[in-house]
Formats: C-alpha cells, sequence, structure tokens
C-alpha cells in the first residue's frame, strides 16, 4: 500500500512541475513574442 501511495504522490509533483513549467514557457513567449513585434 505504501508504495501504491508513493506512486500517486509523485504523479501529483509531477503534474504540478509539469503545470509551472508550462506557466513559465508561456510567460517567456509571450514576453519574447512581444519583444519581436515592437
Amino acid at each position: 500500500m505504501s508504495q501504491d501511495g508513493a506512486s500517486q504522490f509523485q504523479e501529483v509533483i509531477r503534474q504540478e512541475l509539469e503545470l509551472s513549467v508550462k506557466k513559465e514557457l508561456e510567460k517567456i513567449l509571450t514576453t519574447a513574442s512581444s519583444h519581436e513585434f515592437e
């Protein structure tokens, strides 16, 4: 049971990381493209 809980915990953390990385990428991309078009 503990192993299953650990893998579920890892999955949650992985999703959280993915979300934050995507947000950071979007921020970088939006600032980069806005500079390009100026």
